[in-house]
């Protein structure tokens, strides 16, 4: 997903199920994939691409890795949301299945060195 192409040589071009999607708006990247009957999509990429599908309300689950490694101050897993007050805060919860994972669990738990928390948006409360 970007504007520019992949380097001739690149691996990525080696393979089956090469589809260039040639925007920055997740919305129509989306729309693209849908057109080529891709279900499910895997986002992985640095900030501004998780933050630009965050912002756009286009994530409906994530699995969220923490290594048990310490980088200090840097570069931030998710950039700026426009959230100004903890009211208007993005909510996700854990997936009730995970509470009680463990490696034997598929998709939940440890991996590796890992942990890996599997959350889901929260439902919206009335009030």
């Amino acid at each position: 997903m970007g504007l520019r192409g992949l380097p001739p040589g690149a691996r990525l071009h080696e393979g089956p199920g090469h589809l260039p999607l040639r925007s920055r708006v997740p919305a129509e990247a989306l729309k693209s994939l849908k057109a080529a009957s891709v279900e499910h999509v895997l986002i992985e990429g640095g900030p501004g691409l998780i933050t630009a599908f965050l912002a756009a309300d286009l994530v409906d689950e994530i699995y969220w890795y923490a290594a048990p490694t310490l980088l200090g101050a840097g570069t931030r897993g998710i950039g700026e949301l426009g959230v100004g007050t903890l009211g208007a805060a993005l909510r996700w919860e854990v997936d009730p299945a995970g509470e009680e994972a463990d490696a034997t669990r598929e998709g939940l738990g440890r991996r590796g060195p890992d942990l890996m928390t599997h959350l889901q948006p929260r439902p919206a409360t009335k009030g």
